[in-house]
């Protein structure tokens, strides 16, 4: 890219936000990780322990993409930054494909970012269901979106120190599921399986990984939020770093544990043994896993919600629509329909992540940076690499959309066969 565009040089824009680079890290950290981290353990199931080989890539190429968002978000914010309160996906849509762009976009980001928070509801009221089953999973997510929409009216700096808690609060989570294994019997009644390769498992294993970072959505936001923005190449290598040693934690106990056994998500086998039995000494950590999970999704809402109020406003301009309301607005709807999709909505979210998550996370900023940049001398080195990537993509998407719709419609097909874990 052009000199002046790096986001680590001297050509990062002089506007700056408040959040210190560990606070936004954190918030960029929250967003990414959530309720998709415990199918993980499933996805290496699936497809083996290859999956960590898979998960490396996905990382990459995730990691690769907010850097490409960032390169054109402050080639925007130098020349035009004036006309804007902020550099949404929005605003990346009007400016790299002209008028109507930023409509198209706009459908994209705000269907799956509302659908992200509709899961999110979904998810937190199961978990709060499961620690305490008197409390219904209706009245459940009910009180997850009341507590969204206090936490959407605060500053995004005070959200940080949310969602720092809801980081720290996910240590609960792994802790449960690195003890569980202690609490299993050790009598070999029941044979654990292993697979090194499953390649049927593979869209699978796509799917559930890319769902697992989702949420570019929210980047932007985030990013222009940071104070020293040019230190944003450490805050994104953090990220990555812990991103990755997360997963990879996670999937290498849960999968270790399991093996064949293992449920999605994982939450499921805590606190039973390979049977899917209760043990009667293991109720707590079955509490902490829900528990932990519960904080972390909890304080990712509020930047979701306040992202899609923000591209609403930035779309429809801020003298014919107020953020704060429409953010209320959508945490309002997505209760009613998680109350309402509530036993079967996860099934859809596996074709909407396949398709929606990848187009946004993937295509789009591949799509922009190379439309804002089209006059400078891109390396063809850098063309071979998106090539390479959106192929992978492209492929990534149209399995992992094929393996959900199989698996909803339990169609045998040949197709439906080759894009199914085999189940030894």
């Amino acid at each position: 890219p052009p000199e002046d565009c790096s986001p680590s040089g001297s050509g990062v824009s002089s506007s700056k936000g408040s959040c210190s680079q560990l606070e936004s890290a954190s918030n960029l950290i929250a967003v990414v990780t959530g309720a998709g981290m415990l199918s993980l353990p499933f996805a290496a199931a699936s497809m083996g322990w290859s999956a960590m080989v898979l998960l490396a890539v996905i990382t990459a190429c995730f990691v690769y993409s907010y850097v490409l968002l960032a390169l054109s978000i402050e080639y925007i914010l130098l020349r035009r930054g004036n006309e804007y309160d902020i550099v949404d996906y929005v605003v990346l849509g009007k400016e790299a494909f002209g008028s109507g762009g930023d409509k198209i976009v706009l459908v994209i980001l705000i269907s799956e970012l509302f659908l992200a928070l509709v899961s999110f509801f979904i998810n937190i009221g199961i978990n709060i269901n499961a620690i305490n089953h008197g409390f219904g999973i209706p009245e459940a997510i009910v009180l997850s979106s009341v507590i969204a929409a206090v936490l959407a009216c605060l500053d995004m700096k005070v959200i940080s120190r949310f969602t720092a808690g809801g980081n720290i609060m996910t240590g609960l989570t792994i802790a449960s599921l690195a003890l569980s294994g202690a609490f299993l019997p050790a009598d070999g009644s029941t044979e654990v399986h292993y697979k090194g390769l499953d390649i049927r498992g593979l869209p699978l294993s796509l799917g559930v990984m890319a769902y697992c970072f989702g949420g570019h959505g929210a980047f932007p936001k985030i990013y222009q939020s940071m104070a020293e923005r040019h230190r944003y190449p450490v805050a994104i290598s953090t990220v990555a770093a812990v991103v990755f040693s997360l997963y990879a934690v996670i999937i290498s106990i849960g999968y270790a544990y399991y093996g064949s056994h293992t449920k999605i998500p994982v939450t499921i086998n805590i606190g039973r043994d390979l049977q899917g039995m209760e043990l009667p000494n293991a109720r707590l950590l079955s509490i902490f896993a829900s528990l932990g999970l519960i904080c972390n999704i909890q304080a990712t809402c509020p930047i979701i919600v306040l992202t899609i109020g923000d591209m609403y406003t930035t779309a429809l301009g801020r003298e014919h629509s107020n953020g704060r309301y429409v953010s209320l607005i959508v945490i309002l709807f997505a209760m009613l329909i998680a109350v309402f999709l509530r036993e079967d909505f996860l099934q859809v979210c596996g074709i909407v992540g396949s398709f929606s998550t990848i187009t946004s996370s993937i295509f789009l900023p591949i799509i922009f940076y190379h439309q804002l940049f089209k006059y400078a001398e891109i390396p063809k080195t850098t063309y071979a690499i998106h090539i390479a990537v959106v192929c992978l993509a492209a492929c990534a998407m149209f399995v992992g959309v094929t393996s959900s719709v199989c698996g909803i419609t339990g169609s045998e097909s040949a197709l439906c066969t080759l894009t199914q874990p085999s189940n030894d």
